[in-house]
């Protein structure tokens, strides 16, 4: 009886197992592929969006990775297989037309074993294309940032909220005649005179309050002791959480404004 009732559990315990793994598949997007030690793919597990592969499984089920995808597909897949037979896992991204637009991927590469024996791989494939379009809009964004930024006839400052520099434009290194290599990290009232140092330190406590400053008229020495007249203008950064990252800082040159 007992040996009998051991052979109903088995089974039970099978169909289980497989209703969960069917349960946690149907909850992502992913694409699910099984290679085995010969590096041929021998099953899809889970294609939900068949539509993103990038052909039908009878054109790619018992072949080899590399007599199915491109190059530049199927040499970081050997590389990452190579991981997965040391027994660690990897992840590359490619890009690949599907569907007849070109999309981004993230494939996930781990290894399997059955018996304690290395049988191949288990590749989870995730479409990444939206994010890898955020990365390039943030890129393009930074590259144009950086290009004003280094383009302003203004000495352009960013500078965290305990006063020391981070970044700094060409035309302060021009201006001043600090390399950067000086002027990162330094506390930036060291920049400023010492009579304009007080009003320095009171537009330190109004950013504080308010964010921002405006027309601020404030004397910096040159790495020469040179004066420069400057007329300051502060904006911040903010995080998610609305705490200051950094201050954008903008001096104007107004040497020249004075009277001679």
């Amino acid at each position: 009886m007992d040996a009998e009732n051991t052979g109903e559990e088995e089974p039970r315990a099978l169909r289980a197992s497989e209703a969960r793994l069917v349960g946690i598949l149907s909850a992502i997007e992913d694409l699910v592929f099984v290679v085995d030690e010969e590096k041929r793919f021998t099953s899809l597990v889970h294609a939900p969006h068949t539509e993103k592969l990038y052909a039908a499984p009878d054109a790619f089920i018992g072949k080899k990775v590399a007599e199915v995808m491109p190059p530049h597909v199927s040499i970081p897949f050997d590389q990452a297989f190579a991981c997965c037979e040391r027994g660690e896992s990897s992840e590359y991204e490619y890009l690949l037309e599907t569907g007849g637009e070109k999309r981004w991927f993230s494939s996930r590469v781990s290894p399997l074993r059955i018996e304690g024996r290395f049988a191949g791989i288990v590749a989870v494939i995730r479409d990444i294309t939206a994010r890898r379009g955020l990365v390039e809009r943030l890129r393009v964004s930074e590259e144009k940032y950086r290009a004003a930024f280094n383009a302003s006839p203004d000495l352009c400052y960013r500078v965290d909220p305990d006063c020391f520099i981070l970044e700094v434009n060409d035309t302060v290194v021009s201006r001043l005649g600090y390399s950067r290599e000086e002027l990162i990290g330094r506390h930036v009232f060291d920049l400023y005179a010492q009579e304009s140092r007080p009003d320095a330190k009171e537009c330190f406590r109004e950013w504080l309050r308010t964010g921002k400053l405006r027309d601020k008229r404030l004397t910096v020495l040159t790495k020469d002791g040179d004066r420069v007249e400057v007329e300051l203008n502060v904006n911040t950064v903010h995080g998610h959480g609305g705490e200051a990252l950094f201050s954008v800082s903008v001096q104007r040159d107004v040497t020249q404004r004075k009277p001679s």
